[in-house]
Protein backbone atom coordinates (compact mmCIF):
# COMPACT_ATOMS: atom_id res chain seq x y z
CA UNK A 1 0.00 0.00 0.00
CA UNK A 2 2.61 2.53 1.03
CA UNK A 3 5.30 2.10 -1.60
CA UNK A 4 3.14 0.89 -4.47
CA UNK A 5 6.10 -1.16 -5.72
CA UNK A 6 4.92 -4.70 -4.87
CA UNK A 7 2.46 -6.76 -6.87
CA UNK A 8 -0.36 -7.93 -4.58
CA UNK A 9 -2.71 -9.68 -7.00
CA UNK A 10 -4.04 -13.16 -6.19
CA UNK A 11 -1.20 -15.64 -6.63
CA UNK A 12 1.54 -13.02 -6.33
CA UNK A 13 4.44 -13.75 -4.01
CA UNK A 14 6.02 -10.45 -2.94
CA UNK A 15 9.46 -10.92 -1.42
CA UNK A 16 12.49 -8.97 -0.35
CA UNK A 17 15.89 -10.02 0.97
CA UNK A 18 15.53 -11.05 4.61
CA UNK A 19 18.47 -8.85 5.62
CA UNK A 20 16.57 -5.81 4.27
CA UNK A 21 13.74 -6.34 6.79
CA UNK A 22 14.19 -4.62 10.16
CA UNK A 23 14.40 -7.38 12.78
CA UNK A 24 14.15 -5.01 15.77
CA UNK A 25 10.80 -5.70 17.45
CA UNK A 26 11.10 -2.37 19.29
CA UNK A 27 10.61 -0.57 15.97
CA UNK A 28 6.87 -0.48 15.42
CA UNK A 29 6.98 0.81 11.84
CA UNK A 30 10.04 0.04 9.77
CA UNK A 31 11.43 -1.70 6.67
CA UNK A 32 9.82 -4.94 5.53
CA UNK A 33 6.66 -6.43 4.14
CA UNK A 34 3.85 -5.94 6.63
CA UNK A 35 1.14 -8.43 7.53
CA UNK A 36 -1.42 -8.36 10.32
CA UNK A 37 -4.32 -10.13 11.96
CA UNK A 38 -7.89 -9.12 11.18
CA UNK A 39 -8.10 -7.39 14.57
CA UNK A 40 -5.37 -4.92 13.52
CA UNK A 41 -7.22 -3.81 10.39
CA UNK A 42 -9.30 -1.32 12.39
CA UNK A 43 -6.02 0.57 12.95
CA UNK A 44 -5.11 0.70 9.27
CA UNK A 45 -6.67 1.97 6.08
CA UNK A 46 -5.97 1.10 2.48
CA UNK A 47 -7.67 0.77 -0.88
CA UNK A 48 -7.95 -2.99 -0.59
CA UNK A 49 -7.31 -5.83 1.81
CA UNK A 50 -5.82 -9.17 0.88
CA UNK A 51 -5.49 -12.43 2.77
CA UNK A 52 -1.97 -13.85 2.68
CA UNK A 53 -0.14 -16.98 3.73
CA UNK A 54 3.24 -16.61 5.41
CA UNK A 55 5.63 -19.50 5.93
CA UNK A 56 6.96 -19.44 9.52
CA UNK A 57 10.56 -19.12 8.23
CA UNK A 58 9.64 -15.79 6.59
CA UNK A 59 8.64 -13.98 9.81
CA UNK A 60 11.36 -11.50 10.76
CA UNK A 61 9.90 -9.29 13.52
CA UNK A 62 6.71 -9.01 15.55
CA UNK A 63 6.62 -5.45 16.92
CA UNK A 64 5.68 -5.10 20.59
CA UNK A 65 2.70 -2.79 19.97
CA UNK A 66 -0.90 -3.76 19.14
CA UNK A 67 -0.82 -7.01 21.11
CA UNK A 68 1.34 -8.91 18.62
CA UNK A 69 -1.23 -8.44 15.84
CA UNK A 70 1.19 -7.31 13.13
CA UNK A 71 4.51 -8.51 11.77
CA UNK A 72 7.29 -7.76 9.32
CA UNK A 73 8.08 -10.57 6.93
CA UNK A 74 10.33 -11.14 3.93
CA UNK A 75 7.81 -13.05 1.78
CA UNK A 76 4.13 -13.98 1.57
CA UNK A 77 1.63 -15.47 -0.87
CA UNK A 78 -1.52 -13.48 -1.76
CA UNK A 79 -4.46 -15.89 -1.68
CA UNK A 80 -7.65 -13.81 -1.63
CA UNK A 81 -9.07 -10.30 -1.67
CA UNK A 82 -11.41 -9.65 1.24
CA UNK A 83 -13.90 -6.93 2.03
CA UNK A 84 -12.43 -3.93 3.82
CA UNK A 85 -13.40 -3.92 7.47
Amino acid sequence: VHSGTFENSIGARPRMPRNHVDEDHNQTCSRGLHVCSRSYLNSFSGDRTVKVLVHPKDFVAIPYDYNDSKARVCEYLVVEEIDNV
